[in-house]
């Protein structure tokens, strides 16, 4: 365990070596996932719908693809990830550890190219020593591997487009890299290609261009040059395109009563509420729910106590501000904010809950990283004697996050397992919002 965060190079310790580590992420990953191989599919929570659908069974026709590719079944536009369903319904029928296991290979996947970019990121744009690159990479990815919010995107076969489409969208990043670098046409097709790729899994894949503006920024380049400008006008339009498609094309499909017509105030109010939601449940995962309900209904006013979310974060960025001068802090709350912009509100989407586990999955990539930063920055300033006290302290940590996931699988077991825990939790919790909405909640299980 000593050897885990040396104070010098040790090329011999397991963290840098880039096999052998991910090698150790992927088992602890399998480990903490494991109970997902007997999981079932969850027949009162989409999966009855989403999985075991005319598309599944349907093969690869020419219709069906069609279908497929041209139609938002149930308002959802996912063509790539009802492919991935079709396959595996082909390669083994309605095999719940067939669904399961491939959501967890995605997963394992998603890992490895985390880490990859970590370490290009950190190679690039830092000095930072080997010493403290490596573990960086290392427990950064190792956190977004094991956490507990990720069970519900990696044990709920209905979440599956959330894997697909950020495997999908970290291949776009890796090019896009790649791009930069060496300016090879092949590698910015590769980008458009993966990009639409990701799309074709989940719409959030339309923040891209953003993304992709921040790494122009962060290698250096000024944002009004040709180059830069040429580069990501094609990202914007396809963006703008499928953008315009969704809204009108596929969002417009859902009945007007799905669509919560909350005023620009109170959705303000949620992307504060939203925030906080998920930067506290990441670090200090406790009380995690299934279904966060909105707190009241469109023409309601707002809940006071909700009133105290844009407070609290202000507070919170004003105590923290000096902070936001170190280029880590800045980079990791800046792919954060990205990838959970399309999920805060601020822009109308047809969803039933305020938050959702499975949205943090990629962004909480930057909450881990802050983190990781700074405790690998403590460790190495830590006297011998004090840090044989803290590594045992860290694994002890991700012991635990590792149990509770496990356990979390479990409960994903079939849709009565889930039904049980909510049971629970309404007779445990005192929040608002999930007693006010106690009929949506039990609406998801009968529909």
């Amino acid at each position: 365990m000593k050897r885990f965060l040396s104070s010098a190079p040790r090329y011999s310790c397991l963290i840098y070596k880039p096999m052998a580590a991910q090698l150790f992420i992927t088992v602890l990953t399998m480990t903490a996932f494991a109970p997902t191989f007997g999981n079932l599919l969850m027949t009162g929570w989409d999966d009855q719908w989403q999985v075991t659908n005319h598309f599944t069974s349907g093969g690869f026709t020419w219709n069906n693809l069609r279908s497929i590719f041209t139609e938002a079944y149930g308002t959802q536009y996912s063509p790539l990830n009802q492919c991935l369903y079709t396959l595996l319904y082909i390669l083994g029928g309605y095999n719940p550890m067939l669904f399961h296991a491939a959501s967890l290979l995605f997963h394992i996947a998603n890992c490895s190219l985390v880490y990859h970019l970590l370490n290009t990121l950190l190679n690039d744009g830092t000095r930072l020593p080997q010493h403290q690159k490596a573990p960086i990479s290392f427990f950064t990815t190792l956190l977004f591997a094991i956490h507990p919010l990720q069970a519900e995107a990696v044990a709920w076969i209905s979440a599956s487009k959330i894997l697909l489409n950020t495997f999908f969208y970290l291949l776009a990043t890796q090019a896009f890299i790649r791009f930069l670098h060496d300016n090879k046409p092949r590698h910015y097709a590769l980008t458009l290609l993966f990009f639409v790729c990701s799309y074709g899994c989940k719409e959030q894949a339309l923040i891209f261009p953003v993304w992709a503006t921040w790494l122009f920024l962060f290698y250096g380049h000024k944002p009004w040059s040709p180059f830069v400008l040429k580069s990501l006008v094609p990202f914007y339009f396809i963006s703008l395109l499928f953008g315009l498609i969704f809204i009108y094309g596929i969002s417009s499909a859902q009945n007007a009563d799905s669509l919560p017509a909350y005023t620009i105030t109170q959705r303000l109010v949620f992307c504060c509420y939203s925030l906080v939601e998920y930067i506290t449940k990441w670090y200090v995962p406790c009380n995690l729910l299934y279904l966060y309900p909105f707190p009241m209904h469109p023409g309601e006013a707002l809940p006071v106590w909700l009133l105290t979310y844009p407070l609290i974060l202000t507070i919170a960025v004003l105590t923290l501000w000096s902070k936001f001068r170190y280029r880590a802090v800045v980079a990791g709350s800046s792919f954060f904010l990205i990838h959970l912009l399309p999920v805060l509100h601020i822009i109308p989407i047809g969803r039933s809950a305020i938050v959702a586990d499975r949205y943090i999955y990629l962004a909480s990539v930057g909450l881990s990283f802050i983190a990781v930063y700074y405790l690998v920055n403590y460790y190495q300033k830590q006297a011998a004697s004090i840090r044989q006290y803290i590594l045992p302290v860290v694994a002890l940590i991700f012991f635990a996050l590792g149990t509770y996931t496990f356990l979390r699988t479990q409960v994903w077991h079939d849709t009565e397992s889930l039904r049980r825990k909510m049971k629970e939790l309404k007779t445990t919790t005192k929040i608002t919002s999930l007693k006010k909405k106690t009929t949506s909640i039990e609406a998801y299980f009968i529909n």
